[in-house]
């Protein structure tokens, strides 16, 4: 009797049409006991995964968070930074206008806020810097899992 015969197999099938009631039964308990056995043994590999996105999502958080940080720092270096660019137009307005005494002090006040702007360029850029690295290191901007629910 050969297994792929296709008589044999069209006697199996007329066997099965004809006993329902028999074959079915066994057929459903063995579809459970597969079914069964292998949610058993990729139980931990699922539960580690779940574990893994869990971990990912808070690293993503901390990471929006700090993003969200840095492009705070950055407005405000922006800010400064126009600041600084309306003070060199007052300036060069006031040296068109005003003598030695007057720029000194114009002068002055310029340089400290030059000295505010890179001082602000220089967190803005480490903060940038940290970020990144922590995403580098963590590989998370590389990641290309699937979720597991």
């Amino acid at each position: 009797m050969d297994a792929f015969n296709l008589d044999t197999l069209g006697q199996q099938g007329r066997m099965f049409l004809n006993a329902p009631y028999i074959v079915l039964p066994p057929a459903i308990i063995v579809a459970i006991a597969v079914w069964w056995f292998r949610g058993t043994m990729f139980q931990p590999v699922i539960a580690g995964l779940r574990e893994q996105i869990k971990v990912f999502g808070a690293q993503k958080t901390i990471f929006d968070t700090q993003m969200q940080i840095t492009a705070e720092k950055l407005e405000l270096e922006r800010e400064r930074q126009d600041s600084l660019a309306r003070q060199i137009n007052g300036l060069k307005e006031e040296v068109a206008k005003a003598g030695n005494d007057a720029l000194a002090a114009r002068v002055a006040e310029v340089e400290r806020a030059l000295a505010e702007l890179s001082a602000a360029s220089n967190a803005v850029s480490s903060a940038l810097t940290g970020v990144l690295s922590a995403t580098e290191e963590t590989d998370i901007a590389n990641f290309r899992g699937g979720i597991v629910e």
